[in-house]
């Protein structure tokens, strides 16, 4: 088998298709969240604020299969401190069908859809790659900025670690509806608007670092209201009955542990004290 016995075409053309959707399910079966199912495909390429995503599918010659992914999510990041709102990609779902593989499809793909990109006039590409797939990036010349860093806060750690030790043998933990009582769905917020105008004052009074995703209403529906397979809950904190703090958290079940995922924190004024 040679490199000519498949194509470049664009994903545009084929976001939504069946052959596509078979390919990432296949090789990128993901958790219990990212499971590559229709509506979640369309929910993370089709229907975000941002627009729909671009990028590269690679096609057999015989019967156009699809045999490799590159997709690239539409993005908008911001500097705070300038206000300037810049036009981003995020590089994300990639796949070469195991019998494919050693042709360079994900370099040539990757490649093709960068040069799509730079003649559109987007300002910047970014991603958050994993230790097989960093080092491919690195030699087709991409920078590393940093580290994305991860706080751990654990409520009891014997458990945890007699738990760790036993996860081989121990049965999986389940969150029941009833440990959420009280925290509302963010898609049933009642109090919506107080929420939205809290991340307003929260977003405004920050201290400006680097780029930032505008927490605009819509990407805050999209992100925690419209995700098909994750439910992200909302603890509102009062003081004398003004809410003045409110995060944004996610049952998960990481190692056999119970986990909690804090995805997004606010507070009155960005209150150091209060978050």
């Amino acid at each position: 088998m040679t490199e000519s016995t498949w194509k470049a075409a664009p994903l545009a053309d084929r976001l939504e298709s069946a052959g596509v959707l078979e390919a990432v399910s296949d090789s990128l079966p993901g958790n219990e969240v990212t499971r590559k199912t229709g509506d979640y495909w369309r929910w993370k390429h089709v229907h975000t604020p941002f627009g729909r995503s671009t990028g590269t599918v690679a096609l057999s010659d015989a019967g156009e299969v699809v045999v490799g992914v590159r997709s690239f999510m539409r993005w908008t990041l911001v500097q705070p401190a300038v206000g300037a709102a810049l036009h981003a990609v995020r590089a994300v779902d990639t796949v070469t069908n195991d019998a494919w593989r050693g042709q360079g499809i994900f370099k040539r793909l990757t490649l093709a859809a960068i040069d799509d990109l730079v003649r559109e006039g987007v300002d910047l590409i970014f991603n958050t790659p994993n230790q097989n797939s960093a080092p491919g990036y690195l030699k087709m010349g991409w920078q590393c900025v940093g580290a994305v860093p991860l706080f751990i806060r654990p409520v009891r750690p014997l458990r945890m670690v007699l738990r760790v030790l036993r996860r081989s043998s121990a049965p999986a933990p389940v969150w029941a509806t009833s440990d959420f009582d009280g925290l509302p769905p963010w898609r049933d917020l009642s109090v919506l608007d107080e929420v939205l105008a809290l991340v307003r004052g929260h977003e405004s009074a920050r201290r400006s670092t680097g780029l930032r995703t505008p927490r605009t209403p819509e990407y805050l529906a999209w992100r925690y209201g419209a995700h098909p397979q994750a439910e992200y809950r909302v603890y509102l904190h009062r003081e004398a009955g003004r809410l003045v703090g409110a995060a944004v958290l996610r049952a998960n079940v990481r190692m056999g542990l119970k986990e909690l995922v804090l995805a997004d924190l606010w507070a009155d004024g960005a209150d150091p004290a209060r978050l």
